[in-house]
C-alpha cells in the first residue's frame, strides 16, 4: 500500500506538475491567449497518446505499469480529459488578469 500511495503521488505531482508547467510554458512562449480551454483539452489527450504509444509499442511497459483494458483505456482517457481542461480553466483564468 505505502509503494502503491507513492507511486501516485508522484505520477499526480511529479508527473502531473510537470506536464502543466510545460503546458503553461508553451502557452506562454506561443503568446497565444485565445480558445485556452480547447487547448488544455487538446495538450491532455496529447499526453494521454503518449502514454498509449509506450503502452502498446513496448509491452513491457504493460508489466510495469498496467495492462491495457477497456476499464483502464476509459479511465485513462477520462483522467487526461480532465486533466487538460483543468490546465485550460486555469490558463484562462491566469491569463485574463
Amino acid at each position: 500500500m505505502k509503494n502503491a500511495l507513492l507511486g501516485y503521488t508522484w505520477r499526480y505531482i511529479g508527473n502531473g506538475g510537470g506536464m502543466g508547467i510545460a503546458f503553461f510554458i508553451l502557452i506562454t512562449q506561443l503568446n497565444n491567449s485565445k480558445h485556452l480551454i480547447l487547448k488544455g483539452l487538446l495538450f491532455g489527450l496529447f499526453i494521454f497518446s503518449g502514454l498509449m504509444m509506450v503502452l502498446f509499442f513496448f509491452e513491457q511497459t504493460q508489466h510495469m505499469m498496467f495492462k491495457i483494458t477497456l476499464v483502464s483505456f476509459t479511465g485513462s482517457i477520462t483522467g487526461h480529459i480532465i486533466f487538460g481542461l483543468s490546465l485550460g480553466y486555469l490558463a484562462k483564468k491566469y491569463f485574463k488578469s
